[in-house]
């Protein structure tokens, strides 16, 4: 820095100037502040930079934290809730009448059931039990429990089931609707021994969820369906939509079978087999599908009014399921 010449002549200073010259300098710094308020190579902030001087946070962070637990508590679906519900059709179901027992024990026998069962490829099947629809347990819910007891959950064969019939509350506060059957399925994926990858879902999406957003607890069902391994067999198992067929239940109901369908068209890697049942006649849900896909038990079914024979399920299912089981062992081995 140069000395000032003390023989420089003095001069008169211009008050109005040596202000203006105060609020360039003061400009001057809060720009250089604004500059440096974000070190290029570090990435650490200046302590009391401006907000409006910071970079916004980016969409990839925000989507980053969302994690397992936090999902869950979202979900609001206890993981104990399907075992619990499953044990108590298993128990109750033995208090049906002969004549539903009966009944039963034809849709096991039908061709179309062990046909749904083990084709090696994705197949949804409607079973119209046309038994009395108002029963909270019928001869579907009997089957559909011994199917998802022997069934189990072993290697690639994964099941999940929603009983329709124990989840009609109609209190406001109630979870129970048709976006509750697809946060339990969700609840039942998260259950299992896979590091899911949660990426996709922001903290706006977690509170979607959490308010019961029935488009964005599907689009996650969808997500996490789709990370599942190859050539799994993923059985979805829901008892009962003539309950949700009722008016209450019927709107999102039928958005929600939809979403189950095209899920399955758009999993080319993964064999879902959906079973779909109705203690009576389903009224609506058919309309969604081929009538292939539809097997209605006759009111009457014949039989000897011998019950329900657990010799008979398993010399019929039996069989399918150790077919199936050793299916799955081959994919593996070979995978």
């Amino acid at each position: 820095m140069q000395s000032k010449d003390p023989q420089e002549p003095q001069t008169n200073k211009d008050p109005g100037m040596e202000e203006a010259n105060k609020r360039d300098l003061s400009t001057g710094v809060g720009e250089a502040v604004a500059q440096l308020s974000l070190n290029p190579s570090t990435g650490s902030t200046i302590r009391g930079t401006p907000s409006s001087a910071l970079p916004a946070e980016s969409e990839k962070t925000k989507n980053s934290v969302v994690r397992q637990p936090s999902l869950l508590s979202a979900l609001r679906s206890s993981p104990d809730v399907p075992q619990k519900d499953l044990k108590r059709c298993l128990s109750m179901c033995t208090s049906l009448s002969l004549a539903d027992q009966d009944r039963a024990i034809w849709i096991m026998q039908s061709p179309r059931l062990l046909e749904w069962l083990n084709a090696p490829r994705s197949l949804t099947l409607l079973i119209n039990g046309n038994g009395e629809s108002n029963d909270m347990f019928s001869s579907t819910t009997l089957l559909s429990a011994k199917l998802l007891e022997c069934l189990g959950q072993t290697g690639r064969i994964i099941s999940h089931h929603f009983f329709c019939s124990l989840h009609t509350s109609s209190s406001a506060s109630s979870k129970d609707d048709a976006t509750g059957l697809v946060k339990s399925f969700v609840c039942q994926l998260l259950t299992r021994d896979m590091s899911w990858d949660l990426s996709f879902l922001s903290q706006k999406h977690l509170e979607e969820i959490g308010s019961g957003d029935l488009e964005t607890t599907c689009m996650l069902f969808r997500k996490l369906v789709q990370q599942m391994p190859n050539k799994t067999f993923l059985f979805w198992v829901v008892d009962g939509i003539n309950y949700y067929e009722r008016s209450q239940w019927r709107p999102d109901f039928l958005k929600v079978i939809p979403e189950l369908l095209e899920i399955i068209r758009g999993c080319n890697d993964v064999i879902i087999k959906l079973l779909l049942t109705c203690h009576g006649k389903s009224s609506f849900v058919k309309d969604a599908l081929e009538k292939d896909d539809i097997l209605t038990a006759p009111f009457d079914v014949g039989g000897c009014r011998q019950g329900w024979s657990e010799r008979t399920f398993q010399r019929t299912i039996g069989p399918e399921i150790e077919k199936l089981k050793a299916a799955t062992q081959n994919i593996g081995t070979m995978g």
